[in-house]
């Protein structure tokens, strides 16, 4: 007889479920943004819960999930306006220069590596399902996951080339590893939307599930794809290209370019 979930953790930010083998956590915060990524006292908090479920022997995967469109262009875009302390119409170009409380984007920046860097080196498979359209520093730091799912009819928005800024999330270093020059290079400097279907037949994503029943899709699905021998995956992710050493030397670069190093 199978298990009921059980609630590990819970705030106003996120949940941590664990369902099987299955460790599910859902983004809840409307602002992710300001309340996970410039936080630092939650993001220890988070990085804990990631140790613990890497060290429960009975946990395969692990699933995030999200309310639908807390990662888009809108949300992104408020976060944008609150840091740099100026008015913004996403219907209009505007280079953002100087961040009024600068000290949140470079948090903002070095909590998305650390973040990416945890999950290069999970040792248990690593699942996104996205609802609702997905900007920049998400889309980029999905890709450092094993597996991405998304819902029908949502997009990939790339709004940081409106405002002069760089695309954060890893997004330059993952994407030619997914798609020739002329296409990584039509998304970082056109900032035309992607659809999901586009995605999927990039490879960008695995998965297009309905809205209705997503989030049960994404966990039946993740459930299916991890249920299998955890040194088997140990040993394979251990044998497979090591993008650490790679990401490391991309995020110094980073780093000097907003004046961190």
């Amino acid at each position: 007889m199978n298990k009921q979930p059980v609630i590990e953790f819970e705030n106003d930010d996120i949940q941590l479920v664990i369902d099987e083998h299955l460790a599910i956590m859902k983004i809840l915060s409307k602002n992710p943004w300001r309340n996970l990524f410039t936080d630092l006292e939650k993001n220890d908090e988070i990085n804990q819960l990631y140790t613990r479920i890497e060290d429960d022997n009975a946990i395969k995967g692990l699933l995030f999930l999200n309310n639908r469109d807390c990662y888009d262009e809108t949300a992104f875009i408020n976060f944008l306006a609150e840091i740099s302390g100026k008015e913004i119409d996403s219907l209009k170009f505007r280079k953002l220069s100087d961040f009024e409380h600068e000290i949140d984007r470079v948090r903002e920046i070095l909590i998305t590596q650390q973040f990416i860097l945890r999950m290069v080196h999970f040792k248990k498979l690593t699942f996104t399902g996205s609802l609702g359209n997905v900007s920049t520093p998400f889309m980029g730091a999905g890709l450092s996951l094993d597996f991405r799912f998304a819902s029908e009819g949502d997009l990939f928005t790339f709004p940081q080339i409106k405002y002069g800024l760089h695309p954060t999330g890893a997004l330059p270093f993952w994407l030619p590893h997914y798609v020739n020059k002329g296409k990584t290079d039509e998304i970082l400097f056109c900032g035309k939307d992607l659809g999901v279907q586009e995605a999927l037949d990039l490879r960008l994503i695995n998965e297009i599930f309905p809205e209705k029943d997503f989030h049960n899709r994404c966990i039946k699905e993740a459930k299916n794809i991890s249920d299998i021998s955890r040194s088997a995956v140990r040993l394979t992710k251990e044998l497979r290209h090591d993008y650490g050493k790679d990401l490391k030397q991309y995020f110094a670069t980073e780093k000097r370019f907003v004046g961190i190093l």
